[in-house]
């Protein structure tokens, strides 16, 4: 699927934006050309990534601050 038709997908986006986005994602890295080695015969700087969805109130995030600091953010105060 191009990035194209990935964004013009209107019925995947309304049946499963999350598979919507997911493809979005993936197929912008692996066509951008900013994900290339022009140095090494345009290789791709990363591979398909993983793309997944998380709660903004999860209490895990919570977690991540106390580990890292509270200067780190939780989805919901950086939204």
């Amino acid at each position: 699927m191009s990035i194209e038709k990935a964004s013009l997908d209107r019925d995947l986006f309304k049946s499963n934006p999350n598979l919507y986005i997911e493809n979005v994602i993936k197929e912008y890295l692996a066509h951008s050309p900013v994900n290339r080695l022009i140095e090494f015969d345009d290789a791709p700087v990363w591979g398909e990534p993983i793309v997944g969805f998380a709660d903004g109130d999860d209490p895990l995030f919570q977690t991540l601050k106390k580990t890292i600091g509270d200067f780190h953010m939780t989805p919901r105060e950086s939204l």
